[in-house]
């Protein structure tokens, strides 16, 4: 889709199933990102993007594909929801989220979260695969990735501001950054591997990468 402007004011942004992919270019869309699942009175499949497999039959398994560009993609401030959705959420499936030059606007400090959802899959072997490329974005958001989830993340051009795995219990969580490329800490953050042409700013804040205090003078390994 591209050179849209819309709005909707129940559901996501977007939502892809399984094996499908949705590319967006020079389009303007928001969203009030609630959902239609609940567990225990809690909606699971909140997201200004939401990414899952419902097993369902109605969509084959595989990788979703999600990209961006020269867009603008908001969680409608007056939603109920605003402050609890994620940016975008991932659970069940493989997934791949490309960004370029697109602005992001959201108020639950969630940019990413993978992670499994008593709904869909298997409970213990239901979380998200995700690999997430951003070029030249300005990021800002916390990122979760559950222990039975995953996450590649490779940041091209692009400043990130935010906590990754503000918890050791976390899954494989691999971080590339790219020269040109920096990401500012929010807070103590967990991953499973760095490779770092950029910069990191800690801001008084530790990063552990596999279980290590990284530095660049003590880098883990």
């Amino acid at each position: 889709m591209a050179n849209s402007i819309g709005t909707a004011y129940v559901s996501q942004i977007a939502c892809i199933e399984g094996k499908n992919s949705i590319e967006l270019s020079n389009c303007d869309l928001s969203a009030a990102a609630g959902g239609n699942r609940q567990d225990n009175g809690d909606y699971v499949d909140l997201g200004g993007v939401f990414i899952y497999q419902s097993m369902s039959g109605d969509a084959d398994v595989g990788t979703s594909t999600f990209t961006a560009k020269d867009s603008v993609l908001s969680i409608l401030s007056d939603s109920d929801c605003y402050e609890s959705a994620p940016m975008f959420h991932v659970t069940n499936t493989k997934a791949i989220i490309n960004l370029e030059k697109t602005e992001l606007n959201f108020g639950s400090g969630t940019l990413l979260d993978v992670s499994g959802q008593s709904q869909w899959g298997t409970v213990g072997s239901n979380g998200g695969e995700l690999t997430f490329n951003a070029k030249d974005e300005t990021l800002d958001g916390n990122i979760i990735v559950d222990s039975i989830s995953s996450l590649n993340m490779t940041l091209s051009s692009t400043s990130y501001v935010g906590t990754i795995n503000p918890s050791d219990d976390f899954g494989q969580t691999d971080v590339v950054i790219k020269s040109g490329s920096d990401w500012t800490l929010d807070g103590d953050s967990h991953i499973s591997s760095l490779e770092n042409n950029g910069e990191i700013n800690y801001n008084g804040h530790t990063l552990y990468v596999n279980g290590v205090a990284y530095t660049e003078s003590n880098p883990y390994n």
